[in-house]
């Protein structure tokens, strides 16, 4: 089972997008919108995506940490093992230097933007990408559909969050489209 944290000052925006994009990836999710929850641990098929814009608060060790464009409390880096957040976040603890995918237009991110014409992107991975079952996603380019996943630097927080699971980018190009 994994969990995640959603960091969020839009209530149920990044997290609903994350959920539809997870669920239609393949993966079940369990979704609480902010509550306090129990989570099941005998339950190893289900995703629980846990939303809250103090995720901390929870006693959840999240296997990822995602944090929406504007969220920028530093706070939640505690209770996660990995994070994706925006270029604008800069964490000042180093520990989560190794552990932290960044997102954003600037060519320095991992995951950004090669080209954008009207609703069409492509996608640059700039360097590896550990997933959380122990692969990788190696530098690639691919393109997606706006529409879908919000803005474009929500759409780069829904992408990052689908390639740390291991969803393909061919999938992702599918999913956009659909």
């Amino acid at each position: 089972m994994f969990c995640i944290g959603i960091c969020q000052n839009r209530p149920d925006f990044l997290a609903r997008i994350i959920s539809a994009a997870l669920t239609e990836s393949g993966f079940p999710v369990f979704y609480c919108e902010g509550k306090a929850i129990r989570v099941p641990k005998d339950d190893a098929k289900s995703l629980t995506l846990v939303v809250s814009g103090e995720p901390y608060d929870s006693e959840i060790q999240f296997d990822l940490c995602v944090f929406e464009p504007n969220f920028h409390r530093t706070s939640e880096l505690c209770n996660a093992t990995r994070a994706i957040i925006p270029d604008t976040f800069r964490p000042n603890d180093p520990r989560f230097a190794e552990n932290v995918i960044t997102y954003g237009l600037c060519h320095k991110n991992t995951v950004t933007v090669s080209s954008l014409i009207g609703d069409d992107l492509v996608i640059s991975i700039q360097r590896e990408i550990p997933t959380l079952r122990g692969g990788t996603v190696d530098p690639q380019e691919f393109h997606i559909t706006l529409a879908p996943f919000g803005e474009i630097e929500d759409a780069l927080a829904v992408v990052a969050t689908l390639l740390v699971f291991g969803v393909t980018p061919e999938k992702i190009s599918k999913i956009s489209k659909e």
